[in-house]
């Protein structure tokens, strides 16, 4: 019924903690985690699985894209100019 996510933090550009995670991905896309905070568990985040399984996608999806839009940014290699 539930499960604790671990936060790479080194993995995003803009997120300091779990209690920072789970403010903006409720913000930015309306999903609500608790933070690992609460559970004496820094830098992870709980999720609820007893939704249904439409709503659990959409969840997902959403989480998705937040992770996505916070991931730090790589350069491209592919487009650097060999000459």
């Amino acid at each position: 019924m539930y499960v604790m996510v671990q936060l790479l933090l080194d993995q995003f550009e803009d997120i300091v903690d779990d209690m920072d995670f789970t403010q903006k991905l409720l913000n930015e896309e309306m999903v609500y985690v608790l933070p690992g905070e609460c559970f004496a568990a820094p830098n992870f985040f709980r999720v609820v699985f007893c939704a249904p399984l439409t709503v659990l996608e959409d969840a997902c999806d959403r989480m998705e894209r937040f992770c996505k839009a916070h991931a730090k940014k790589t350069p491209n290699t592919s487009a650097v100019d060999p000459s």
